[in-house]
């Protein structure tokens, strides 16, 4: 019972990366215009899931402050490391079509969705009730931010069917973390712990490094005002999604 329990739950959540399908028909300069306003609510989303979710519960978690700090900030430095890994590589490729931020973007949602996968994976193994209002808590801060994500791989170079694939199978690392966690049990909720902080570091050196930058270049005065609307959109839907994400797991 737990385990299929535990594995439609993370299923479901692995499924809201197709959120994205709802875009796939745009065509043209009004799809252009609203790959950008998406680029900038991804940005909100990305700095509201570290400043409403990630980092409280990382402070939460770990009582060793300069640790927590710590690993927030390597991970940001971790995610710098593979930028400049991979911005060397295309250097040296010939087809340098897809932005880096794009790949970043896959690696730092697979590290978070892994972390989902198994706090899942714990709440159904306290009891059903547990699994059922955690899943409900993550399911509702997964999609606005899978919204945001999507439009960060078509913007970067992604065909739409290949984002929508790679989408989904970073979200299915939930479902690798949760059948671990079920057979290693108390190490990968330890481990957990220490990975959510440095997710937390990804997403904010994504969201500072490599999406504003892309903003500020197609930024004028006629779309300013409409850009930090959708950012300042993507920051409150993450906040409300986390208040009632927490309320829910209570």
């Amino acid at each position: 019972m737990i385990w299929s329990a535990t594995l439609i739950g993370t299923f479901l959540v692995s499924m809201v990366s197709f959120v994205g399908i709802f875009l796939v028909s745009g065509r043209g300069k009004i799809f252009n215009r609203l790959l950008l306003c998406l680029l900038c609510f991804a940005t909100g989303a990305l700095l509201g899931n570290c400043f409403f979710h990630l980092i409280p519960e990382t402070y939460g978690s770990i009582s060793n402050v300069m640790l927590a700090s710590g690993l927030i900030i390597g991970g940001f430095m971790f995610f710098l490391l593979i930028d400049l890994y991979l911005h060397k590589r295309a250097e040296r490729s010939k087809n340098r079509r897809i932005s880096t931020y794009g790949y970043l973007s896959l690696y730092s949602d697979a590290v978070h969705n892994f972390t989902d996968g198994v706090l899942i994976a714990v709440a159904f193994t306290t009891s059903f009730e547990a699994g059922l209002t955690v899943t409900f808590a993550i399911l509702l801060h997964e999609i606005p931010q899978e919204f945001g994500d999507f439009g960060i791989l078509i913007k970067a170079g992604f065909s739409r069917r290949k984002a929508l694939i790679y989408n989904f199978l970073s979200g299915c690392t939930a479902i690798l973390a949760a059948a671990l966690t079920l057979c290693a049990g108390s190490v990968m909720q330890n481990f957990s712990t220490y990975i959510i902080p440095i997710a937390a570091g990804g997403f904010l050196y994504i969201a500072t490094v490599n999406l504003m930058p892309e903003i500020f270049r197609n930024c004028t005065r006629k779309n300013f005002g409409i850009y930090l609307i959708f950012i300042i959109l993507g920051l409150l839907i993450m906040s409300i999604s986390s208040l009632h994400g927490n309320a829910a797991a209570r």
